[in-house]
């Protein structure tokens, strides 16, 4: 199999340069990460994705020499670990590289029309209910402050004379789903063990990637936003670590998700 060399950082790096695009080709079929998304952009993939299966599924071949495109899927294992204190059951998550996927380009049939599948609205109430976080009425008296978030007990507030509240929103929501475990005592804004360099980073890169593919960031907006994620790295003392490339995935993932999701109420 031939090795893809890449890392988290070079994806979100790609991400950050060029998100927009990410919606052209993958609100199809099943909707794969946005870690694979990027990990397939890298590797040619400009038109809707899916197995060898799915495709001989709906009458199409494989053109000849066409090789498969490489996801990372995840895998989950369950263990005994044995101590002093008897035995317990642990699990886990670990990941490993797959080539099974082909684009549309790489097949043949006849001719198809496929319905794209509708990229999610930004919708705030079903954002914020699904992933349980409150907005409440902005207190700060700098107007210049855009917004703020009490990760401890997930409690957002946006400045109702800011540049863009949509994007605003998501990266105080990114700071609830990315910095609240660490918090102590409700301590204002996101009080964690991570460098406040790198709490901003991942928090405006999460609003950046998620407001591109969700359409919400016109070109003002999008200049604005990588400033601020560069100002942010350049604080840093040292490079943007794996862990973190991960969790700003991760969380764009959770918001995508969120919107995804049908709220069901009571009768």
């Amino acid at each position: 199999m031939e090795k893809l060399h890449f890392t988290y950082s070079q994806l979100l790096t790609e991400a950050v340069n060029t998100p927009g695009k990410l919606n052209e080709a993958y609100w199809y079929f099943y909707r794969y990460s946005v870690f694979n998304q990027l990990l397939l952009r890298l590797q040619g993939c400009a038109s809707p994705v899916a197995t060898f299966k799915k495709w001989v599924e709906r009458g199409r071949t494989i053109k000849k020499n066409m090789k498969a495109k490489m996801i990372v899927i995840p895998q989950t294992y369950k263990k005994i670990e044995t101590d002093e204190f008897g035995e317990d059951e642990v699990t886990g998550t670990y990941f490993t590289f797959r080539n099974c996927i082909f684009s549309l380009d790489d097949t043949i049939g006849e001719d198809y029309h496929m319905d794209k599948r509708n990229v999610p609205s930004f919708d705030k109430t079903k954002l914020l209910t699904t992933l349980n976080i409150k907005e409440i009425h902005f207190r700060k008296l700098d107007g210049n402050v855009q917004g703020y978030a009490y990760t401890a007990t997930k409690e957002i507030a946006i400045n109702p004379l800011g540049f863009n509240h949509d994007k605003t929103l998501l990266h105080e929501v990114a700071h609830c789903l990315l910095h609240g475990k660490d918090n102590q005592n409700g301590t204002f804004h996101h009080g964690s063990s991570l460098p406040k360099s790198i709490e901003e980073y991942e928090a405006e890169s999460t609003a950046y990637i998620a407001g591109s593919m969700l359409n919400i960031l016109d070109n003002e907006s999008r200049e604005f936003s990588r400033g601020y994620i560069q100002d942010w790295l350049q604080g840093s003392s040292s490079k943007v670590p794996e862990s973190s490339a991960r969790r700003i995935f991760s969380a764009v993932d959770k918001i995508i998700k969120a919107l995804e999701t049908e709220i069901v109420t009571g009768s």
